[in-house]
């Protein structure tokens, strides 16, 4: 059984000083979400889930965003052919999406690029046109390590 364990509390607006991010939410739902989401990639076996959960954390503004973590349960940012944001009936959905997005591309990557990382597969992939959000990505999983141990 995986155990997650907080290594230091967060403050009511604590904020990522490299990317600016900020807590809007209480503590607990913050924590109950990165449990939660955390549990449910890994129950997926996506591939590298730490940057998968700094990725639904980025999205979603730390779980603040009402539009997109609770009108549309989408974690990951994830747009339609017309532009719109989609919309999923869940935030496990959401994952799911995810996951099969990542199934779909994530092997031919590494048959191309074998020693790639995972920012350089969301690159590839084009994922985030925003030329920050490998950085930004990078530093939240940094900081995800550097704050959570899992056991």
């Amino acid at each position: 059984m995986r155990k997650i364990i907080f290594l230091i509390s967060f403050a009511c607006s604590l904020s990522l000083s490299a990317s600016n991010f900020k807590i809007y939410r209480e503590d607990s739902l913050v924590i109950n979400y990165l449990d939660s989401i955390n549990y449910y990639i890994d129950s997926l076996d996506i591939k590298e889930p730490l940057y998968v959960l700094a990725q639904a954390c980025y999205e979603t503004g730390w779980f603040a965003c009402k539009k997109c973590a609770w009108e549309n349960n989408n974690m990951f940012g994830f747009r339609g052919k017309s532009g719109k944001y989609m919309k999923f009936s869940s935030w496990q959905e959401s994952v799911i999406y995810y996951s099969n997005w990542q199934k779909k591309r994530y092997p031919k990557f590494k048959q191309l690029y074998p020693t790639g990382t995972y920012l350089g597969f969301l690159k590839w992939a084009r994922y985030a046109e925003s030329p920050h959000y490998s950085r930004v990505i990078a530093e939240t999983h940094k900081w995800i390590l550097n704050n959570w141990a899992i056991d």
